[in-house]
């Protein structure tokens, strides 16, 4: 199995996340929030948080047709942000808010 085959599928994942988690909370706020269980009271930070993860979508789209190694950096960038997401989220699980 080649390394493009692993990439492809992945990175399409990712762009469609991006797309996804990037377009939902900045063109619609308010819904988002009601879908993920928040209250949705300051719609900047939704907007703002939306735009700069619809970023990385682009960044990936843009680097469709690139080789490997040259995306090796906004993958990285990608998977770190995710990452430290993820453990934002649970350790305030773990502390009992949502």
């Amino acid at each position: 199995m080649s390394a493009d085959q692993i990439r492809r599928p992945l990175q399409a994942l990712l762009i469609l996340a991006g797309v996804f988690f990037g377009l939902a909370p900045f063109l619609a706020p308010e819904a988002f929030a009601a879908l993920t269980g928040f209250r949705g009271t300051d719609v900047f930070v939704y907007r703002l948080a939306g735009a700069a993860t619809f970023g990385y979508a682009v960044g990936l789209a843009a680097g469709w047709s690139v080789p490997w190694v040259e995306l090796r950096i906004p993958i990285a960038a990608t998977f770190v942000f995710n990452a430290a997401s993820i453990l934002a989220c649970l350790l305030a699980i773990g502390a009992g808010g949502t």
